[in-house]
């Protein structure tokens, strides 16, 4: 297998940025993997994750190339971070104008949701 963000859902809000939900799974560890490529000058925004394993690892999100952070997460252990659901101008993180959201984990990882959202702004 190879490492994979695959699209699983789309949910439009009226008004606002459409969320896409990615199922993500990693092989080989080191290695990055684009999450969403914006278009234009648009950026992505991690809007909720969820990630558990039972393995240690370490998760390092980026800005194209640049790392923006590294949450570590214990064996059996994982990662669930949400905005609250009236806040739809609330984010995680998000990348510069024009960069792809891009993972690398330490450890592989076999099961993963990102939901992100992809706006000039939110």
């Amino acid at each position: 297998m190879a490492n994979s963000a695959t699209l699983v859902s789309t949910i439009t809000r009226r008004g606002k940025a459409t969320v896409y939900g990615y199922k993500v799974v990693i092989d080989t560890t080191g290695a990055d993997l684009t999450i969403r490529t914006p278009t234009g000058v648009a950026k992505i925004f991690l809007v909720g994750a969820w990630i558990s394993d039972g393995t240690a690892m370490n998760i390092t999100f980026k800005s194209g190339s640049t790392t923006l952070c590294i949450p570590e997460l214990a064996a059996n252990d994982g990662l669930q971070v949400s905005v609250p659901c009236g806040d739809v101008d609330s984010f995680i993180l998000a990348t510069e104008s024009a960069a792809a959201l891009v993972i690398q984990s330490s450890g592989a990882l076999t099961s993963g949701i990102l939901f992100v959202a992809e706006a000039v702004e939110l």
